[in-house]
């Protein structure tokens, strides 16, 4: 009996797919390339923790790379000429850009790539400036590497080098701040507050298009934004509490925009967007504060030293089991909620 065309495709759908099923319809012309790839990671999917551990290699290499560069240049800098510093430089930011243009944004050497290339920005900035003495200031230096590495930001899609712009711009807005418009003592806390609003727009940014945008949906995104508010909302509160200067307006406003955060993320990561993570970290927060407006108080009550610490000891332990009592009930509550 003469095979038909539907009879052949029976047979074909009752055999089990493998590679080199896959390899022969590629060799022959039946698939391309792309095909060849999307049909393999569709039959036979890479364990995660092998994709994993290709990237944390990838990230490692390309950071001990950026290291070495970093190191050869500390070590070796008086023996060098000018024209030898800038040249390993431009060249090392040349090479970085054509790679990002041949492997593509879409891969992740492309964008470590890319961020090799932004950070070299930063370097060439620095030993041009040190070379031909310009006179620009720490802040002109790193208001220019934000604004030049940017437009590169803007385009790669990579959490990582995002993360690398923003401590930049924040180095940026204290550098400009403590040497171009500071005026008075009451007005220099108030860099705590721009710093809050700065990187908490980004933070609100995050929140809002992680839902449709995969690169923004990593958590350790939020965590990371999330613990560089809390401590730029702690510090000031800290300081306050320490130093008793409730004559600064800055450092008051600092302070009280400060509380307002933490309690807003108590709020928003337990009833919004729900993150054990940075709730917890919020309570942590909290609870540090607390001890300390408890230690200032018991010095000025108490004057024997031993009981002192004593008591000291005494009210840590129990603002910290007040804290994990919280936090255990919170967290019972929201899995309750969501069984």
């Amino acid at each position: 009996m003469a095979s038909t065309p539907e009879n052949n495709q029976t047979v074909l759908l009752q055999k089990s797919v493998t590679r080199s099923m896959i390899d022969t319809l590629y060799q022959e012309g039946y698939i391309n390339q792309h095909a060849r790839d999307k049909s393999l990671a569709h039959f036979f999917p890479n364990p995660s923790w092998g994709t994993w551990t290709m990237s944390l290699l990838t990230i490692l290499g390309f950071t001990f790379i950026i290291c070495g560069i970093i190191f050869f240049f500390a070590f070796n800098w008086e023996k060098m000429h000018d024209y030898t510093k800038l040249t390993i430089v431009e060249l090392g930011l040349f090479c970085c850009f054509v790679g990002c243009l041949v492997f593509s944004l879409k891969k992740l050497s492309g964008k470590l790539l890319l961020t090799a290339a932004s950070m070299l920005i930063g370097v060439f900035m620095a030993v041009f400036g040190q070379i031909y003495q310009t006179g620009a200031d720490a802040s002109s230096l790193f208001i220019t590497w934000s604004i030049l590495i940017f437009p590169w930001v803007f385009v790669s899609e990579f959490a990582p080098l995002w993360f690398i712009w923003i401590i930049i711009s924040n180095l940026a807005i204290i550098l400009f701040w403590q040497q171009e418009l500071t005026f008075s003592l009451n007005l220099i806390y108030f860099v705590f507050a721009l710093l809050i609003v700065f990187n908490g727009f980004f933070l609100y940014l995050r929140e809002h298009y992680s839902k449709s945008t995969v690169w923004l949906q990593n958590r350790w995104s939020r965590i990371l934004l999330a613990i560089g508010i809390l401590l730029l909302s702690m510090i000031p509160i800290e300081m306050l509490i320490l130093g008793q200067n409730w004559q600064n307006i800055s450092l008051v406003a600092s302070a009280s925009m400060g509380l307002v955060i933490h309690f807003y993320f108590l709020y928003c990561y337990r009833k919004l967007c729900i993150d054990l993570w940075v709730y917890a970290l919020t309570i942590l927060s909290l609870c540090i504060i607390v001890c300390t407006f408890g230690f200032e108080r018991i010095q000025d009550i108490i004057s024997h030293n031993e009981l002192r610490w004593f008591m000291m000891l005494i009210f840590t332990i129990m603002v910290f089991t007040a804290g994990a009592f919280v936090l255990r009930k919170s967290t019972h509550s929201i899995l309750e909620a969501h069984q």
